[in-house]
């Protein structure tokens, strides 16, 4: 006799199946978070962070995940705080941000010059509940081009006394 309701064995498999395919997505986003070299990391709202990528730990100069996450809020991670506060205001504005420079600290003390692109991460209410972002390493490029308008500019110089 049908009863109209799936059998056991059906709710088992599709269960499996369920299963399998969000394993295979947690493998996927792991593969790519873990293995981009730019760094990458979520905040809650206040700027917590939740989590980073290991490019985030070696560019930053960090020995692990851990001590990186530790420092709290990601403010505490740029060069000028003010650009942490205009990286959110223009997330929580548009709902993401674009290639956004700002320096970062790294634990030495370094800087890094970077560009940011990020989005707002949406809770069940319809509020931003965090952020997400990658950050990729320009610093090479922005040496580049100071030493190009170093250059420039003594090749001018030589040039209006010669």
């Amino acid at each position: 006799m049908k009863s109209g309701k799936p059998t056991d064995q059906y709710d088992d498999a599709a269960v499996c199946k369920l299963q399998d395919d969000l394993q295979d997505t947690e493998r996927r986003y792991r593969c790519l978070f873990e293995g981009s070299k730019d760094m990458i990391f979520i905040t809650f709202k206040d700027g917590i962070f939740q989590d980073v990528n290991q490019a985030a730990v070696d560019l930053l100069g960090y020995d692990n995940p851990q001590n990186l996450l530790s420092l709290g809020s990601a403010e505490k991670v740029y060069d000028n705080v003010m650009h942490w506060e205009v990286f959110q205001r223009q997330i929580d504005r548009d709902g993401f941000v674009k290639d956004f420079e700002a320096k970062f600290k790294k634990k030495d003390g370094s800087l890094l010059h970077c560009l940011l692109s990020g989005n707002a991460v949406w809770g069940k209410d319809d509020e931003i509940i965090g952020y997400q972002g990658i950050a990729k390493d320009i610093t090479a490029r922005m040496d580049a081009i100071q030493n190009f308008r170093q250059r420039h500019r003594e090749l001018w110089v030589l040039n209006s006394v010669a």
